[in-house]
């Protein structure tokens, strides 16, 4: 896959057993060799969901406050104080102080704008975090002809793993 655009295309669900088994060179009774499931650890990798890059929270706030539509507000900011400045020169007296205040007004909106949705976001972030914390620890699995209870993180692709009513699936 070269992008998170581009879907991995399975097709297991549509073959029959003995073909599944010998794609993916396991005994139904069997199961893998612990040597087999050590190579296959060896080339895949552990059992688990790739831990995304974590993004460091001044920068969040950035984006909340400089990034996507904030940024228009922060253009007409400075579009209103350099047409008070420009007034201000141009104009000694009577100056009117309208576009210095709509300039500072639409900043504080930004920034509080931004605060509050870093807020919203932060109080999120916990509950998706949690979804990591649904896959089961422990699996059993058949090796060597036997059941064993081992990580879950340890499954290769190839285990023919046990489950039972109301199991979590170590997927």
């Amino acid at each position: 896959m070269n992008g998170p655009e581009q879907t991995l295309e399975i097709n297991d669900h549509k073959l029959n057993l003995s073909d599944l088994y010998r794609r993916y060179n396991t005994d139904p009774e069997a199961g893998l060799t612990d040597a087999k499931a050590k190579e296959i650890f060896n080339r895949d990798g552990p059992n688990m969901l790739p831990q995304p890059k974590t993004t460091p929270e001044w920068m969040k706030i950035c984006r909340k406050i400089f990034g996507g539509f904030a940024l228009l507000f922060w253009i007409c900011a400075s579009l209103c104080f350099i047409v008070h400045a420009l007034t201000t020169a141009t104009h000694h007296e009577n100056v009117s102080i309208s576009y210095l205040w709509l300039g500072i007004v639409l900043i504080i909106v930004v920034i509080v704008t931004g605060f509050f949705s870093y807020y919203q976001e932060s109080k999120i972030s916990p509950i998706l975090n949690q979804i990591s914390d649904m896959i089961p620890e422990k699996a059993v699995a058949i090796r060597n002809g036997e059941k064993q209870v081992i990580n879950a993180k340890d499954l290769v692709i190839g285990d023919i793993v046990k489950i039972t009513f109301g199991d979590r699936i170590p997927g």
